[in-house]
């Protein structure tokens, strides 16, 4: 299939499990650049078959369909960034005489039993030339959330997500997400729902440093959701990085990409976790962040506290507690976060946490160093 294929994997049979992966939304159907979805199902052997082709009825060259899927068992989003839809917005409209370029759509699949046919076309109700609605999308049940990195709000190329919910009516817009505003930040690059809760990201947001990216977090139900978080680098040293590209929301878990961090190398890229607790959203890093016998996490973590003005650093550093750390010792853990601890400043905050199939409860918690390199640990 190569690059030119929009892949959704399809997984049925065993409890109805759901993979979806984007590749590229430029698989020439039609006409030129007009895109295409396939469908894979995987059969009782644990083989993936294609099952279906979806291709939108009213597609023309350079819709860029397929360039975003998501899927949630028996239906099927497709964002066509490019379509060009007639003006007004609304869902279920804007056919291939649109004059609005770039201004974006979804389509919205169902398999009822025979197959997958289209149930709705989504628009934004307050839809521009070059908002690029569709450029993410993602589903949980009945609601559907849409990026728009091109929406200009207070300023340009400021970014909006859209939420939609399906009733007996078919899918109705009933929320706007927006950010804070910053000139250019995508801000709806990448999305995720779980529930009511939602992740989207700004891949050119500034939050220490130029495009460094973050991820904000919102909470609510039909037409009332609200900013609860916002999730980012507080160490430095991302410039750049577009955290946020990509995202991931799992009930209390939060996955942010970074292509262009350089970790490991110019554009080596990154991901950052993010676990939410009683006291709110912390970073996570896992033992592989540390190094034996006490040596600091990272470069970027080895700060002085009256170095540099910055937020209070609040990290959960997960281990795994089923064996596949290769046996390393409670005291070697003990020791390695310790070593840090006289590194931070009097407001950060480090937690120690065990997992098998699930986190346990902070079993140490560490809270900065007091100014004269002593910490206070419980």
């Amino acid at each position: 299939l190569g690059n030119d294929v929009v892949d959704t994997l399809v997984e049925r049979g065993h409890g109805i499990e759901t993979r979806t992966r984007s590749l590229d939304g430029h698989a020439d159907h039609t006409t030129s650049r007009s895109g295409t979805a396939v469908v894979f199902e995987r059969g009782a052997g644990g083989t993936w078959t294609q099952l279906q082709l979806l291709t939108p009825f009213d597609g023309r060259a350079d819709d860029a369909f397929g360039t975003s899927v998501a899927i949630d068992g028996d239906t099927i989003i497709v964002g066509s960034p490019g379509h060009r839809t007639s003006s007004g917005g609304g869902s279920t409209g804007g056919g291939p005489g649109g004059t609005e370029e770039d201004q974006g759509a979804v389509y919205v699949f169902r398999n009822l039993g025979s197959g997958y046919t289209l149930e709705d076309k989504l628009i934004a109700s307050d839809g521009q030339p070059f908002d690029t609605f569709g450029s993410s999308v993602a589903i949980s049940g009945d609601h559907v959330l849409i990026g728009a990195p091109g929406v200009d709000g207070s300023v340009s190329n400021s970014g909006a997500a859209y939420v939609f919910e399906r009733s007996f009516l078919g899918f109705g817009e009933v929320a706007r997400l927006t950010s804070s505003g910053q000139e250019s930040e995508q801000f709806g690059a990448s999305v995720s729902i779980d529930g009511g809760r939602a992740l989207v990201g700004a891949p050119r947001a500034t939050n220490i440093s130029d495009n460094d990216g973050v991820g904000y977090v919102f909470e609510g139900s039909g037409a009332s959701w609200t900013e609860t978080a916002r999730l980012g680098s507080d160490l430095g040293g991302m410039e750049g990085a577009r955290l946020g590209l990509s995202v991931s929301l799992d009930g209390g878990r939060a996955l942010l990409g970074a292509p262009s961090a350089d970790r490991a190398g110019l554009d080596s890229g990154t991901a950052l976790s993010f676990l939410l607790g009683g006291g709110g959203w912390v970073r996570c890093a896992g033992w592989t962040a540390l190094r034996e016998e006490g040596a600091l996490l990272h470069p970027l973590l080895a700060l002085v506290p009256d170095r540099e003005p910055r937020r209070p650093l609040d990290i959960a550093f997960l281990v795994d507690g089923s064996g596949s750390m290769g046996g390393v010792r409670w005291d070697r853990v003990r020791a390695a976060l310790g070593a840090i601890v006289p590194t931070t400043a009097s407001r950060d905050r480090m937690e120690l946490r065990f997992f098998t199939q699930v986190v346990s409860r902070p079993q140490l918690v560490f809270e900065g160093a007091d100014g004269e390199g002593r910490s206070r640990s419980r």
